[in-house]
């Protein structure tokens, strides 16, 4: 397996998780 064809894998996993953490924490609303 190619790295670079599994950081196109991997990176917009990470990109999806991350704009996820970040939505969770807005409608929790700030501490």
């Amino acid at each position: 397996m190619n790295g670079l064809l599994m950081w196109g894998l991997v990176l917009p996993v990470l990109l999806v998780v991350a704009g996820v953490l970040v939505w969770l924490r807005k409608r929790n609303g700030p501490r």
